[in-house]
């Protein structure tokens, strides 16, 4: 007989042998798992997260978020109304007075002056152009002004391009003068008119227009030399008829083209050597001005800043909620579904 079938024989032994036999345990260990199966199951052990209870941990950590919050911006508040503040005095410190120059606080023809000397006249030919506007006491003061504007002018060596006078009621009335004046004399005009009244209001601005003045003489120049070539062409006696015919209308084109030169060239020079001033002429003053509003004080800026800075914060808090929210769901979704399934394992056992 081999090994194998020794060993085989003797499990089958074995098994038969337990199988026939009865165990039976002690008594000892019968009292014991009938004492545990009588005994109250005993409560699971919390967890910390249990332990920790959320409305407790609510009630104590939303009041402490929201006094950081608060704080938060009352600080930046402050910070931001005093740095503000800096600004606003450093920029009135150094920005020039503006109010001088919207107020007609000089003298008549002070200002004037200063703006006259500092335009001489020049052998250029410069388009000159000046707006000037007075306010006169009353409806007779216009009268006088609207008068010695016009001689004014006339003495001056110019004339007078419109008038418009008009007076809506006794109380007031307007006048606008468009004059011209030889540019040489213009800063005499001006001081003239700075006499009329208080300015309220003037405007200066020079163009140069000598080359276009020069411009124009050269182009004229060409044209004439085009001309003298074309009459002489013509004098041709051997000249074909259709060319003649063609050279005729090419010589009235060529002298339709100097003729407008010319008018253009007149114009401009009209322009270089004759200033316009539009001279504005009215006794309504204008409405009083709307009393500034106070400026609010560094614990109202500190107010306004801390609500924007909550406001921002909100929006922020929001993004967050919207980017993180889901992942909060599914967190907690994952923690009850893990806390159920430690419940069922330890009912089952």
């Amino acid at each position: 007989m081999s090994s194998r079938e020794l060993i085989d024989e003797r499990f089958a032994d074995l098994v038969s042998e337990l199988r026939s036999a009865r165990l039976a345990p002690p008594p000892e260990l019968r009292e014991r798992v009938r004492a545990i199966a009588a005994a109250p199951a005993a409560e699971p052990r919390p967890s910390l997260l249990e332990r920790v209870r959320l409305r407790r941990a609510a009630l104590v950590l939303v009041p402490v978020s929201l006094a950081a919050v608060v704080s938060a911006a009352m600080v930046q508040g402050l910070v931001s109304s005093g740095e503000r503040k800096t600004v606003d005095v450093a920029v009135e410190q150094t920005a020039p007075p503006a109010a001088e120059d919207a107020k007609p606080v000089l003298k008549a023809g002070a200002r004037d002056r200063e703006q006259g000397a500092s335009l001489p006249p020049g052998r250029r030919l410069v388009d000159y152009r000046v707006q000037m506007r007075l306010r006169v006491a009353n409806l007779d003061e216009l009268s006088r002004a609207t008068v010695r504007t016009m001689r004014t002018v006339r003495r001056l060596g110019g004339y007078v391009g419109s008038v418009r006078y008009s007076s809506p009621s006794v109380r007031g009335g307007d006048a606008v003068i468009v004059v011209r004046v030889p540019v040489a004399r213009m800063q005499n005009a001006i001081l003239a008119f700075s006499e009329l009244g208080t300015i309220v209001s003037q405007s200066i601005s020079l163009t140069d227009v000598q080359k276009a003045y020069d411009r124009q003489v050269e182009q004229a120049g060409r044209l004439r030399t085009l001309i003298a070539r074309t009459e002489r062409r013509l004098r041709d006696e051997e000249l074909p008829a259709s060319e003649r015919a063609a050279l005729e209308l090419q010589l009235v084109r060529q002298r339709a083209d100097l003729v407008a030169l010319v008018r253009r060239h007149e114009a401009t020079g009209e322009r270089g050597r004759m200033a316009t001033a539009r001279l504005s002429l009215t006794t309504f003053r204008p409405p009083p001005r709307a009393t500034a509003a106070t400026e609010p004080s560094r614990l109202g800026r500190a107010l306004d800043d801390s609500g924007r800075v909550l406001a921002k914060e909100l929006l922020w808090a929001l993004y967050g909620l919207i980017v993180a929210g889901p992942l909060l769901v599914l967190g907690l979704l994952a923690l009850g579904a893990g806390r159920a399934r430690r419940r069922r394992s330890e009912r089952q056992l």
